[in-house]
This record gives C-alpha cells, sequence and structure tokens, in this order.
C-alpha cells in the first residue's frame, strides 16, 4: 500500500513562526507635512481683462483708380469695438469724387467731429468720442497697383508689425479680410489685435507726439527741371515727386512713383502696366495687341525706358489722358506719369518728355 507523504513536524514549526513574525510586524504609517509657500498661488487669468488691455487696428480701404484710401482707428480693443457700429455706419456714407487727387465724402456719425490735420500724409482727421476719451480715424492714401490681394499684403504686415505679431503670407491675409458693400463700391476691413510698439516722439494711438521733433527730411532719389508753369505737388511714402499743371478748369497731374521689384510681376510686367494707363484713360479696344503702336522707348536718367502716350476719346472737363513711362533701376521699378484732360494733356506732353529727359538719379 501506499502510504500518504507527510512533512516532518521538524520543518513545519519553523515555517509556521516565521508567518506569525511576519504578520505581527508594525506596518509602516503614511505621513504627510505642511510645508510654507515660497510664491504666493497663481491667479485664474482674467480673459475679459487681458483682452481689454490689447491694442486694436480696425481699417477700411477702399480702392479709387490707381489709388488706395485708408480709414483707420486705433485705440484699445474695448474703446475700438465699442465704436465698431458706428465706424461701419460711417465707411456706407462714404463717395469717391470723380478725381482720385480729392477727398472723398463722407457723412460723420452724431458726436464725431473733423480736425485739421497737421501731416501731408494724413489728408484728414476725424475724432471719434468715446468713454475713454476720443479716438483718431485717420484718413491717408496710397497709390496702388497689380493685383488688389498682394497690394494689401505688405499694409496689413506693417500693421501687424506695429502690434508686434509675425508676418503673413497672402492667403492668411485674404481669409482674415470682411468686405462691405457701399455706394462707392466694395471696402476692405482688417481687425487686428497686439500690443502696439512705443515708438520714442509717438503716440501709439494717434493724435499728437509725445515730444514734438522735427521729422526727418526724405533725401531725394531723383532730381529734374520743372518745366515753365508747372506746380509742386503733394508728395508722400509712396510718391517721388509730383507736380500740378492747372489752366482754368483743366487740371493735370504728374507722378514719380517707385515700387520693389519683389514686389512681383504685376510692377515689372511692362505690357499689364501700360494696358492699365490705357484703360484708365478709356482708350477703345484697349488690348495687348492694339498698344504696340502707342509704346515706344525713351531713355530716363541714362536707363532704357518704355514710354506709351494714352489719349483719350472723349473731350472735355470730364475727359482723361495718360501718358507714362517706366523703368527697371537696381531693385525698383520707376513710373512716371502725366495724367489729366485730355485737352490739358495734349498741350503739355512735350513738356512733360522735356521733364523726362532732365531727370537724373542720386
Amino acid at each position: 500500500m501506499l502510504k500518504s507523504a507527510r512533512a516532518p513536524r521538524a520543518l513545519l514549526f519553523p515555517v509556521v513562526v516565521g508567518l506569525v513574525l511576519v504578520g505581527c510586524q508594525r506596518r509602516d504609517e503614511i505621513r504627510t507635512h505642511s510645508v510654507a509657500r515660497t510664491s504666493p498661488p497663481r491667479q485664474p487669468v482674467n480673459v475679459a481683462g487681458e483682452k481689454g488691455r490689447l491694442d486694436h487696428i480696425l481699417v477700411a480701404i477702399v480702392p479709387q483708380q490707381e489709388k488706395a484710401w485708408f480709414f483707420k482707428v486705433v485705440g484699445k480693443n474695448l474703446a475700438v469695438a465699442r465704436q465698431r457700429p458706428a465706424f461701419e455706419k460711417f465707411l456706407t456714407s462714404i463717395s469717391l469724387a470723380e478725381s482720385s487727387e480729392e477727398l472723398p465724402s463722407w457723412e460723420l456719425p452724431e458726436g464725431w467731429r473733423e480736425e485739421a490735420s497737421t501731416t501731408k500724409l494724413r489728408r484728414a482727421t476725424l475724432l471719434v468720442p468715446d468713454e475713454s476719451g476720443s479716438l483718431e480715424l485717420a484718413v491717408t492714401e496710397l497709390s496702388w497697383s497689380g493685383e488688389w490681394e498682394r497690394f494689401l499684403v505688405p499694409n496689413v504686415n506693417r500693421w501687424l508689425g506695429q502690434l508686434g505679431r509675425a508676418e503673413l503670407d497672402v492667403e492668411t491675409i485674404s481669409r482674415l479680410a470682411t468686405r462691405i458693400s457701399t455706394q462707392s463700391g466694395p471696402v476692405t476691413v482688417f481687425e487686428l489685435s497686439g500690443v502696439m510698439r512705443r515708438t520714442p516722439g509717438r503716440n501709439p494711438h494717434g493724435g499728437a507726439p509725445i515730444h514734438r521733433s522735427p521729422p526727418e527730411k526724405k533725401a531725394a532719389a531723383v532730381s529734374y527741371q520743372t518745366p515753365p508753369g508747372w506746380q509742386p505737388g503733394e508728395v508722400s511714402a509712396m510718391r517721388e515727386a509730383a507736380l500740378v499743371i492747372a489752366d482754368g478748369d483743366a487740371t493735370a497731374h504728374i507722378k514719380v512713383f517707385a515700387f520693389p521689384k519683389s514686389a512681383g510681376p504685376e510692377i515689372t510686367d511692362v505690357s499689364a502696366n501700360m494696358l492699365r494707363w490705357a484703360r484708365e484713360a478709356g482708350v477703345p479696344n484697349a488690348d495687348a495687341e492694339n498698344l504696340e503702336k502707342d509704346l515706344s522707348k525713351r531713355v530716363i536718367g541714362q536707363i532704357e525706358a518704355d514710354y506709351g502716350e494714352f489719349i483719350g476719346s472723349s473731350e472735355g472737363p470730364s475727359s482723361k489722358s495718360v501718358v507714362g513711362a517706366m523703368l527697371q533701376r537696381q531693385d525698383k521699378v520707376w513710373f512716371f506719369k502725366l495724367v489729366g484732360t485730355t485737352e490739358l494733356v495734349k498741350a503739355e506732353r512735350d513738356k512733360f518728355k522735356d521733364f523726362l529727359d532732365s531727370v537724373s538719379f542720386r
């Protein structure tokens, strides 16, 4: 028979004693300690308060022929937000003049008032009342050509830089834009927020300079001889030279612009710019093929330039003609343009040629 195996009692006794001793050992206790804070607790972020402290740019851009009008308000976020409805109402009242040289007209919302401009670059200043103090709406102008979307890019990126933000590409900027329909056509509006960079001597929200100092005079990039009867015109950040001709009710303007080549083919393309001038003058059947007869070459400042004469089909005070030239020098494209009533442009185009012959670059 098989017998059941049993462990010897001598072996089981030490095991049992060991288990009893383990079970009777005192367990470690979890202890807590209070330590004084070395810094105060972080408070929750006040989102509304932080948003209210941001600076805000609200700007509308209205195209007119070869010019764009800017209507810009700069202020604290909440102040600008309070005035947005009045700003939009103001935009719908803007009426463009027949000539892009004339200031548009508008209707002021209740409480708004106009103030005399203190700089050549600012065509008008409107004061917008707010509980935090008056905001300024600045009316300025810039020349433009080519694609509208690409014209907007350097302007929007300049404002973003003022707000301490990085530049954006053309696609992103196009998505940021909103458009409002007005009696003067579509208006492009941008709203941008950030922290305005402080520049010594400049009020970041407009108005009088914080410290008045004589402005730096821009060195002229070209020199020329002014023909008899021509008067000085209004220069700007984009306009290198400007002259005016007046004969009774008839007027004409001579403008000299310089744009960087990097702005794109819409700036450097000769045919596209000449065609735009021809259409501006109302030349019948204006297209690239029909323009060939109106184009020629001239030398301006020892550089070969493309030259064109585009005489409108109508006469009288409302008629329009354009004579212009363009050339490339270093990293810029230069434009020289005579525009005005057809009769006066015809009478002055020989003087315009003399003007071009006198130009020299510095």
